[in-house]
């Protein structure tokens, strides 16, 4: 593996061992989400934890109804660990954010 596989590899381990990290401190406090918190709405990522724990049990459907984002995560995250320079993979992550906003307008709408 290439030293800079190596270092975002590395990158996103930390990345996602700060966030469990800051989300069971915070859950200790009973603050679930900082963003819901903060504005008193839900974040774009709201239901991601919820979403998770549903894949893991196979149960698809549950886990697009928490937040149908989580089926596009482990693109994002090959797309930042392998750092994909073509443009259609450029687009097709303009695609997914665009699919983001509108999950996210949907979810405000629905508050």
């Amino acid at each position: 593996m290439a030293r800079s596989k190596r270092r975002r590899l590395l990158g996103l381990v930390l990345i996602a061992a700060y966030f469990a990290a800051a989300y069971s401190l915070l859950s200790y406090f009973g603050i679930t989400c900082v963003f819901l918190e903060l504005f008193g709405i839900p974040c774009p990522g709201c239901g991601m934890t919820r979403a998770f724990r549903a894949l893991v049990r196979l149960d698809f459907l549950q886990a697009a109804r928490y937040n149908v984002m989580i089926f596009f995560m482990p693109y994002v995250a090959a797309y930042v660990l392998f750092d994909f320079r073509h443009k259609a993979h450029t687009v097709l992550l303009k695609v997914i954010a665009g699919i983001a906003i509108i999950n996210w307008i949907i979810k405000l709408l629905s508050v």
